[in-house]
């Protein structure tokens, strides 16, 4: 189940464009590491971690937390954010908004700090926390590309290499998912994205998105592709 940060106006057109890693995995953090661009924006221009924070099948406090940067028409740039919803609310319940960010990678990071409440981290400085009511998670990571088009017109992507995707944390480490497979291409018609499987000269755990990429379906193996026995 994926969702998306709130739109800004009635009738805007969203797009959003995802992998996500295979199998699921136990975690008590989700961190990746995106190169930001500064980009004209037509609403908002996003990209985010996320994962689902306790069982969504049987907690009803589960939560889905987003972690990432964004670039909104009245933020002057890209900005860090965090957004959290429940189970039952389409527009979140809680977020907040970190430091405007330079051009260049950053790390952002969602991750237990103590009890049940988690920390909200852009390269390893905090700027929010909230009480999630869970130690662990135990769902897919996802990395998304996000579009929301406030104004008529096409929309101009730029390319935005993603250097370490999807890292999760347990045992005291931090590991690289060890698969990854376009999770969603709803709504996604202007640009795609690539992994080692479709660029071999990009790493395991690495992404690109580019509006020059074709389209990949949902399911597409991005790296290290499983084999059924």
């Amino acid at each position: 189940m994926l969702m998306i940060v709130p739109v800004e106006a009635l009738g805007s057109r969203q797009y959003h464009l995802g992998a996500c890693s295979d199998p699921m995995v136990l975690n008590q953090g989700i961190r990746t590491t995106i190169t930001v661009v500064n980009q004209k924006s037509p609403g908002l221009v996003a990209y985010w971690v996320s994962e689902w924070v306790g069982n969504i099948q049987v907690d009803t406090d589960a939560f889905w937390v987003q972690t990432g940067y964004g670039i909104w028409t009245w933020s002057k740039g890209p900005i860090a954010f965090y957004w959290i919803f429940d189970k039952y609310s389409a527009n979140g319940i809680a977020h907040g908004f970190g430091p405007k960010l330079s051009k260049g990678p950053h790390v952002f990071t969602a991750v237990l700090k103590t009890g049940t409440t988690w920390s909200f981290q852009v390269d390893g400085i905090e700027y929010g926390t909230y009480d999630l009511k869970h130690e662990t998670a135990n769902d897919k990571i996802c990395v998304t590309s996000e579009v929301v088009a406030t104004k008529k017109g096409p929309i101009q992507i730029k390319d935005v290499l993603v250097p370490k995707a999807i890292e999760y944390y347990y045992g005291g480490l931090w590991h690289e998912a060890g698969a990854a497979y376009v999770g969603t291409t709803a709504n996604s018609p202007s640009w795609s994205m690539a992994g080692n499987v479709q660029n071999p000269k990009l790493g395991k755990n690495q992404l690109f998105f580019s509006a020059r990429l074709a389209y990949l379906p949902p399911g597409t193996w991005l790296w290290a592709a499983r084999v059924s026995s």
